[in-house]
């Protein structure tokens, strides 16, 4: 059982569940998506102290947060094989093409991704509307907390397109960083829509609490995590292991195809659509990396 404590603080877990039902997205009148807040969250919403920005990170990355942990949280561990498999991904697909099974969703990138911005980071996967993704992360530089976080709309034809171009990035470091980050954690949980999985079941002690009419027994129950796991998931390492001689920049032959989602047809006539997944593979591999069997990885 993954505790949410691993990664927050307790009494920030405890604003984002009494602000909760305090903070709204909704479309305004030029059908464009924004946060409102009342209560507590109304304060934070009229802060002179913060900037526009500052003030739309902290609503949404609660709202996030609120909404993870009153629908019951899940959360996907992807290794770090599969990670940078995920990476290398591009997100070629619109929003509207986009779905996830639950409408929180964290993903636990590995530590030798984050680097100086980790140890132990969750990224958040929420989707208020169809159509529409918010992406954040808490990440740790030094002592403190940096909070990223992204809006995609419907306005661009892929998603990739939005999370290359971050405007607000200080440096070209930063904003390659969480444009990996969403990679990874938007082509995660997609994955978790398009493949067979297993959600870890919770403890009759924890399901209880949950099912409890005591908010405080709820709130305390909501700290702990169901893990999601791939069955279905196989994932070749490119690591070279049987080929012999060095590496060079040159390739006769054998060509990268990066990772990416292929939109196929199926159903009454193949009148449906849907996303399928490739992983980034060779061509003439057997040329590039011999005959030995790559590394596998199932989750």
């Amino acid at each position: 059982m993954i505790e949410l404590t691993n990664y927050f603080e307790t009494g920030e877990l405890n604003l984002a569940w009494i602000m909760n039902d305090q903070i709204s997205y909704v479309y305004d009148k030029d059908n464009e998506l924004v946060i409102y807040g009342q209560g507590i969250a109304q304060r934070i919403a009229t802060c002179d102290l913060l900037s526009d920005l500052d003030r739309k990170i902290i609503l949404s990355w609660t709202k996030s947060l609120g909404d993870f942990m009153h629908q019951g949280p899940v959360i996907i561990r992807p290794g770090l094989v599969l990670s940078k498999a995920l990476l290398d991904t591009q997100l070629n697909f619109s929003s509207m093409d986009y779905r996830q099974p639950f409408k929180a969703m964290a993903v636990e990138i590995p530590d030798e991704i984050l680097g100086p911005h980790g140890p132990r980071a969750l990224a958040f996967v929420y989707q208020p509307f169809p159509g529409e993704l918010i992406v954040s992360l808490r990440s740790r530089i030094g002592d403190g907390r940096t909070t990223y976080n992204i809006h995609i709309g419907n306005d661009l034809s892929t998603i990739e397109e939005r999370a290359s171009h971050l405007e607000w990035a200080d440096t070209l470091e930063e904003a390659d960083f969480f444009h990996g980050i969403c990679r990874i954690s938007i082509n995660a949980c997609l994955l978790a829509a398009t493949r067979q999985t297993k959600t870890e079941p919770l403890p009759d002690k924890i399901a209880k609490k949950r099912a409890k009419k005591d908010r405080r027994l709820q709130q305390l129950a909501a700290r702990h995590c169901q893990e999601i796991t791939f069955r279905d998931l196989i994932i070749y390492d490119r690591v070279k292991t049987g080929s012999g001689g060095e590496e060079t920049d040159i390739i006769y032959g054998p060509q990268h195809r990066r990772g990416h989602w292929k939109k196929v047809a199926y159903g009454p006539k193949f009148s449906l659509h849907r996303l399928q997944w490739l992983n980034d593979y060779w061509t003439h591999r057997d040329i590039k990396f011999g005959t030995e069997q790559q590394t596998i990885v199932m989750k």
